[in-house]
């Protein structure tokens, strides 16, 4: 089942999905007539997502399942980082503080490694 996060304060759904079925199951449940794209694009190993519904924005963050090992590791922060940027992107904060940034990333990078990895943290 797809993983749902609410990333206040920017009113966004950040959403992991490690399967194209989940992905599928996610896009009906948003009401989507047919799924955006591939749930993962051609060459790419993971792949992000953006819909507008209304006011709030979803990021649908697609990777397949793997395991910790730096490659991959690479591949959850790099597609993070398209997530933590749109975010400040969508509340007009083109140079937000390091920290915030950080910790945003930190936090989604975690939720994402456990989720993708089936690993919990300490």
């Amino acid at each position: 089942m797809a993983k749902e996060l609410i990333a206040h304060p920017f009113n966004t759904r950040v959403v992991f999905c490690k399967t194209e079925g989940e992905y599928r199951k996610y896009a009906a449940k948003i009401d989507l007539a047919k799924p955006w794209d591939m749930w993962i694009s051609d060459r790419a190993d993971g792949t992000t997502h953006y819909f507008k519904r209304g006011r709030n924005a979803i990021r649908v963050v697609c990777i397949r399942p793997g395991k910790l090992e730096p490659w991959y590791i690479g591949l959850v922060v790099h597609e993070i980082r398209h997530v933590v940027q749109s975010l400040f992107s969508d509340a007009g904060e083109d140079e937000p503080g390091a920290e915030t940034d950080s910790y945003m990333t930190q936090w989604l990078v975690q939720e994402a490694l456990e989720y993708f990895t089936n690993k919990k943290g300490p």
